[in-house]
């Protein structure tokens, strides 16, 4: 089943970008579609309303980068999550890495989907023996 897009909030954000009064935006929804709120548009008119904002000089939205690529984001345990980024982040290693590690030692795919602290804390704990290990390759 594939997403709509969402044009309802596109819309709005193109008249924050073009600095459009209510006045003004009210009379474009009108001359493109006949009615003056696009809340009451089908998605049709929506995009319509939407191509034409943006051939006024409204750009699409930026996709946010993720701060860390990979980095779950539907964790309850959240100060685990975080200590496994430090780690990850002080040896110069992707979220895969920490996902590997969940993978070998509990068969589960990613960290995100682990069950219990102390899966967690199995995890913390082989990324503490993998920063030992080349804290002492270094010296």
């Amino acid at each position: 089943m594939s997403k709509k897009p969402n044009y309802l909030a596109a819309i709005h954000a193109s008249k924050k970008q073009l600095g459009l009064d209510d006045a003004t935006y009210r009379q474009l929804l009108v001359q493109v579609t006949g009615k003056n709120s696009a809340k009451d548009m089908t998605q049709a008119e929506r995009s319509a309303v939407l191509r034409r904002m943006r051939a006024s000089g409204a750009s699409k939205p930026q996709q946010k980068k993720a701060a860390y690529p990979g980095r779950p984001h539907n964790l309850n345990n959240e100060p685990m999550l975080q200590k496994i980024e430090a780690q990850l982040a002080s040896m110069k290693l992707q979220w895969s890495y920490a996902d590997a590690i969940a993978k070998r030692m509990f068969k589960i795919d990613k960290v995100a989907w682990l069950e219990s602290t102390e899966q967690f804390s199995a995890v913390i704990a082989s990324l503490h023996k993998e920063q030992f290990k080349r804290r002492e390759a270094e010296q």
